[in-house]
C-alpha cells in the first residue's frame, strides 16, 4: 500500500474546502441558512410553548394577595420565640456533647451574648417564593434549556416543598416579607442559628426531637426523598419539631445564615454581643461566600455532617437548580413576642 504523501494531503483538504465553500455559497443565495434559522427557530418557540406555564406568571392579583394574607398569618402563628441569653458559639469541648458526638466539627469557638428574637418554625416554601416572586413581578428559573426548565416548574408545583434559593434570593424574600408585615425581617445570624438549634445553647448534639437521628422517624429517608417525583426535598413540618418547635432544622436542606463565611472567631474576648460575623467572607470561586448551616443536606443515622456545629459555605449569588440543596427560614429581630399563640 503506498503511504500518502503530504502533497496528496494538503490538495486532497483544500478540494474539500472548496467543495463545502461551494455549498455554503448556495445555501446564503438560496436563503437555506436563513431558512434553517427560521426552522430552529419556530421549532424551539413551539416546544416552550407547550411546557409548563409559570407558577409565578399564573398567578392573578387576587390569588397573589390571598397568599400574602395567608404568609403574613403565619408570621403570627409560626414565629417561635426566643429568649435571649449567652452561650458558647462552637464546641467549647466535645466532652461536654458525649456520649451524642465522639467528635466536634473544627469550627470557630467564642462566648456570645443574644437579645430576644423569633424564628419562623418553617423554612421558605415554593409557594412563599413564588407569591414573593408574583408580588414584586419578577421571575425566576435558572434554566434556560427546556428539559431542566420544565422540572424546575414540575419542583414548583409543590407549594410545601422548601424553595431552592441561593442567599441573594433568600435575603431579598426575608426584606420583603418585613416590607409586607413591617416588622424587622432578616436571615437569622450563625449566632442566632445555633443557639436556637441547642434548645438555646444547650449541650445537645443533634437538632432533632430527641437528640438523636431517626431517618424516616424524625428526618426524611432516601426512599421518602425518592419518592418525591420531581424532587429531592421532603414537604415542611412532616417530622416532630426540634424542643423549641422549629422543623427541618436537619435532613431537609441546608440552611442559609447572614454571617460571611470565615475559619476565624472574633478579634477580642467576648463575649460578643449579637454578633454579625465578619464583615468579609471567603472567597468561592463564585463569589464571596456566605455560611450555610449544618455541612450535609439530608441526613443518616450515622448523624454525619448534621451536628449542632457542622458548617459549610457558598457565593451570595450561588448558581440553583433543581438539583441544589439551599434553603432558607427568616427571624424576627424584635425582644417583643410576635406570635398569638404564645
Amino acid at each position: 500500500m503506498k503511504k500518502l504523501s503530504f502533497t496528496r494531503l494538503l490538495k486532497g483538504c483544500c478540494i474539500a474546502f472548496l467543495l463545502f465553500f461551494v455549498f455554503l455559497t448556495q445555501m446564503f443565495y438560496s436563503n437555506g441558512l436563513y431558512k434553517s434559522a427560521i426552522w430552529i427557530d419556530e421549532f424551539y418557540q413551539e416546544h416552550m410553548k407547550e411546557s409548563t406555564p409559570s407558577i409565578t406568571a399564573s398567578m392573578t392579583p387576587d390569588l397573589i394577595e390571598a397568599n400574602k394574607t395567608l404568609i403574613k398569618k403565619k408570621i403570627t402563628d409560626d414565629a417561635i420565640f426566643i429568649e435571649g441569653g449567652e452561650f458558647t458559639l462552637g464546641p467549647d469541648s466535645c466532652d461536654n456533647y458525649a456520649p451524642t458526638l465522639s467528635r466536634c466539627a473544627p469550627v470557630p469557638v467564642y462566648p456570645v451574648k443574644l437579645t430576644s428574637y423569633s424564628m419562623l418554625k418553617f423554612k421558605i416554601t415554593n409557594l412563599d417564593f413564588d407569591t414573593f416572586q408574583a408580588d414584586i413581578g419578577k421571575y425566576i428559573n435558572p434554566h434556560q434549556d427546556g428539559f431542566d426548565r420544565e422540572r424546575w416548574e414540575k419542583i414548583h408545583q409543590h407549594g410545601d416543598l422548601p424553595a431552592i434559593i441561593n442567599w441573594t434570593m433568600a435575603n431579598n424574600y426575608c426584606q420583603w416579607l418585613g416590607k409586607i408585615t413591617n416588622l424587622p425581617i432578616a436571615l437569622p445570624t450563625e449566632a442566632q442559628w445555633e443557639f436556637a438549634a441547642r434548645d438555646r445553647g444547650k449541650y445537645i448534639g443533634f437538632m432533632t426531637n430527641n437528640n438523636k437521628v431517626e431517618p424516616g422517624v424524625n428526618v426524611s429517608s432516601f426512599k421518602m426523598r425518592e419518592a418525591i417525583k420531581d424532587g429531592y426535598f421532603t414537604p415542611v413540618g412532616q417530622f416532630p419539631p426540634s424542643p423549641l418547635g422549629l422543623y427541618d432544622l436537619s435532613g431537609n436542606g441546608l440552611e442559609w445564615v447572614n454571617d460571611w463565611y470565615s475559619r476565624d472567631k472574633p478579634i477580642g474576648e467576648g463575649p460578643f454581643i449579637d454578633p454579625q460575623g465578619p464583615k468579609s467572607g471567603y472567597l468561592d470561586n463564585e463569589g464571596p461566600a456566605k455560611v450555610l448551616r449544618p455541612n450535609q443536606p439530608d441526613a443518616d443515622s450515622s448523624g454525619f455532617g448534621v451536628t449542632v456545629h457542622d458548617r459549610t459555605y457558598a457565593a451570595v449569588s450561588a448558581s440553583v437548580n433543581s438539583a441544589s440543596q439551599y434553603t432558607a427560614r427568616c427571624v424576627i429581630n424584635s425582644s417583643q413576642r410576635i406570635a398569638t399563640h404564645e
